[in-house]
């Protein structure tokens, strides 16, 4: 039995941002002579048609779209807003899902009737005999057989036993096809899970060892949605409208920091190349796209990096993170910022600047262990270590563990700001980061996003 239930309502709470596919670029594909005329960018309400960075970042993505995906409507780093996902019209039930699962069915009634006599009612005999599948067998012959079967079930007529011999045949044919089948689609998830390594494969394998406990289970799906919306409002400090991204103190000091050199066409692209296939924000570049950009597409690219490093502001499309929310435990999920791969990709390319300034930092904080090199394995091997030391001289030793639930999600922008001045952090890189922090905040999970949320 199958009972499906609509509620008034129910449907169009969900919010959806648009889907882009992760896919190949056309071949051989080249950028137009002219690039795009300007049109209207709104993302997430925010109106950044008048945003010069904003602009010209629209442009070069319609640019390369129009190069690399012809056939696409939906823009790429472009407009952005949210719909409403449509009611699903859910297909029919069918009532077995394989034609071995019909005849197991067959089989275990012959048996039944075999041994103790037993008639099958002509309701389920109905809803498996007419689903029979008979091969090669002329449509004819085939209705045939299922008369032959509907007697034989109903105990009006028997089955000779030739006939019940083929009828098995039939059994054990439908049994070797589905294992065939079966054995086919393994292989074609096992050649499909192993195109990008092993890692998805052994995800596969211990997806047993997930954790699938969430909160808000216990309340109704179009709800959940904004109970996190609200919880994680409280953590973040954070609120329904939008704040203002540039901090004039830092994009001062970012301007007068980014007397930096030009990035290079070839430093781009020597980056790009490296980036692995990783999850992207939610304004349609994803990674293969950056990779598969077209040659003549990263003069301009580079041209808007720099641009942007001398003015010191970000486009609006990048301020935009959706955080992909994993399962935790009952009280908090785990939230993943996904960002813009392009600001992801510019930080490639400008992190030997953070590289020198770990450098510099590692000479400050000798007590500090997440340093290039190290891993949690390290640190605990070096605390039973030590801990093992103390036993065997006679001394004690104490460890202190700390409860750091949410500890980044519930920093501030202005401690972090006056701890990274503190500490010399580049100046170009912060102003940058703290634009895309200060924009709209979406949460995704099960299925459906939350509202926008923004942290001062």
């Amino acid at each position: 039995m199958n009972i499906n239930l609509y509620l008034p309502g129910s449907q169009d709470k969900a919010l959806r941002l648009p889907d882009f596919s992760v896919k190949d670029a056309a071949e051989g594909c080249v950028l137009s002579q002219t690039p795009p005329e300007p049109e209207g960018i709104i993302v997430v309400g925010q109106d950044f048609t008048e945003d010069k960075a904003s602009k010209d970042f629209g442009i070069l993505s319609r640019w390369c779209q129009q190069a690399m995906y012809p056939e696409e409507k939906q823009a790429r780093g472009g407009t952005l807003e949210f719909r409403r996902l449509a009611p699903v019209q859910e297909p029919p039930n069918k009532s077995y899902s394989t034609q071995a699962g019909l005849w197991l069915r067959i089989e275990s009634w012959l048996n039944a009737v075999a041994k103790a006599g037993v008639k099958v009612s002509h309701k389920a005999l109905a809803g498996v005999v007419n689903q029979l599948q008979f091969g090669e067998m002329p449509i004819e012959e085939a209705d045939r057989w299922r008369a032959e079967l509907l007697a034989h079930f109903q105990c009006t007529s028997l089955l000779e036993s030739d006939q019940e011999e083929m009828l098995r045949s039939f059994i054990k044919q439908a049994q070797s096809d589905h294992l065939a089948a079966d054995k086919q689609r393994y292989q074609a998830w096992l050649e499909g899970a192993m195109v990008k390594g092993m890692r998805p494969l052994y995800n596969a394998i211990r997806s047993h060892e997930q954790v699938l406990v969430r909160p808000f289970r216990n309340k109704e799906a179009t709800l959940r949605p904004y109970l996190r919306h609200q919880q994680w409002q409280e953590i973040w400090k954070s609120q329904d409208s939008p704040v203002e991204p540039v901090l004039p103190e830092l994009l001062s000091r970012a301007v007068e920091a980014a007397m930096l050199p030009a990035i290079t066409v070839t430093q781009l692209q020597t980056r790009l190349q490296c980036l692995s296939e990783k999850a992207p924000g939610v304004d349609g570049w994803n990674n293969r796209m950056l990779k598969q950009l077209p040659p003549t597409a990263l003069e301009p690219l580079t041209q808007f990096l720099n641009h942007m490093e001398a003015t010191g502001k970000a486009p609006g499309q990048w301020r935009v993170v959706k955080f992909a929310m994993l399962a935790k435990n009952k009280d908090i999920e785990r939230p993943i910022g996904l960002c813009n791969v392009v600001y992801k990709a510019w930080l490639q390319v400008r992190y030997s600047l953070i590289q020198n300034w770990i450098k510099q930092y590692e000479l400050k904080a000798h007590w500090d262990a997440a340093m290039p090199g190290n891993t949690c394995l390290s640190v605990s091997i070096s605390r039973v270590f030590k801990s093992e030391i103390a036993v065997a001289t006679g001394r004690h030793r104490a460890s202190v563990y700390l409860d750091l639930t949410t500890f980044y999600g519930a920093l501030t922008h202005a401690r972090l700001i006056e701890s990274a001045k503190e500490l010399a952090f580049p100046a170009s890189i912060l102003n940058i980061a703290i634009q895309v922090y200060r924009g709209a905040r979406i949460i995704d999970a099960e299925g459906s996003m939350s509202p926008v949320s923004f942290t001062s």
